[in-house]
């Protein structure tokens, strides 16, 4: 597992340091208008005990929503593109999600509770839509999605438990419910 992140690591920060020269950020800065506010990326932050964030977005209205409660999680955004939106949590402990949306129209639901789950979504096409939810411990989730209009719902309740899905072409969708 330790060979699986640090590779997801490396990709991410080859990511990051590509999108650098592009960054087009907005964190709450007082805004003349609504319509000043429709032209920019949107970024809300929240979190607490030593969570750590960080979200970068290249484009034009894309939105990252963030919470992290508990302690010691870790949540990497990367975002390139036009209106792709996260919604994020993370309430337990040592969590990891590791997400990327590059294209349009894109969306990721996130919500981690439990100890030492992890999580990688990444998306690139149009229309994209991941959702998740690990609840118990030590739970691993990857999803990769290219294309359009499809469609990821992965739920985990109990511990231990592993869950993949790759899907490439259009309009497919996967659904993967395990309970212990």
């Amino acid at each position: 597992m330790k060979t699986i992140k640090s590779v997801k690591i490396r990709f991410f920060i080859s990511c990051l340091l590509a999108c650098l020269p592009f960054l087009n950020l907005h964190a709450g800065e007082d805004l003349d208008s609504f319509n000043e506010l429709q032209e920019l990326s949107e970024l809300v932050f929240s979190q607490s005990n030593n969570n750590k964030a960080l979200a970068i977005q290249v484009g034009s209205n894309n939105q990252s929503n963030i919470l992290q409660d508990g302690q010691g999680n870790v949540l990497l955004n990367v975002q390139k593109g036009w209106e792709n939106q996260l919604t994020a949590a993370q309430y337990g402990f040592e969590n990891q999600a590791y997400l990327m949306q590059v294209g349009s129209e894109n969306l990721i639901s996130l919500i981690q509770n439990g100890y030492n789950n992890s999580a990688s979504i990444q998306q690139a096409g149009w229309n994209n839509q991941a959702g998740l939810s690990q609840i118990g411990n030590d739970n691993h989730a990857y999803v990769n999605q290219i294309g359009q209009n499809n469609s990821a719902i992965i739920e985990q309740n109990g511990s231990g438990l592993n869950s993949v899905v790759t899907q490439y072409g259009d309009s497919q969708t996967a659904v993967v419910k395990q309970f212990n």
